[in-house]
């Protein structure tokens, strides 16, 4: 994360967490700890500082908070975040559970699926090498292969 200037939805990953580390009602010294060391190198502004001070000691609705994480890179570093922050006191409650399921269903819910393969080469299928005859396939070729198995996939389970 950039240490120089925060955005609107980088500081809603902090936002959130903190939402997040009061789901059990408890918010635990480990915790504490955690998220104080995770936001040590990030220069909050004043008024930035101000509503986490209030977030931590004025819960806040996570659902709410995690619609404020809108850049999808955001959002994968927040489930990084989340996973440690709830694990940070070696119990896993119910609580926790419960809201983290309630986020990742959220998230399923908006991912743009063909901007996340622009934007990613993880999703580029390799060919089997006894369907090539010498012919060069290009990055884009393969790309468009996948993106129709995609909308195959998509056209045939909305029905």
């Amino acid at each position: 994360m950039n240490t120089n200037e925060i955005t609107t939805s980088q500081f809603h990953i902090w936002r959130t967490l903190f939402s997040v580390a009061h789901a059990d009602n408890v918010f635990k010294d480990e915790e504490v700890q955690f998220m104080t060391n995770l936001m040590r190198d990030i220069n909050f502004s004043d008024e930035q500082t101000a509503i986490l001070k209030d977030d931590i000691s004025n819960p806040k609705d996570a659902e709410t908070m995690f619609h404020g994480i809108t850049d999808q890179q955001d959002r994968i570093q927040f489930f990084d975040f989340a996973r440690d922050l709830v694990w940070i006191d070696g119990e896993y409650d119910q609580d926790e559970k419960n809201m983290m399921l309630k986020l990742h269903k959220i998230h399923v819910k908006s991912v743009d699926m063909d901007t996340l393969v622009e934007k990613s080469s993880a999703f580029e299928l390799e060919e089997d090498p006894r369907d090539i005859v010498d012919r060069p396939i290009s990055r884009e070729q393969k790309k468009t292969s996948f993106l129709n198995v995609l909308n195959l996939f998509r056209k045939q389970h909305s029905e």
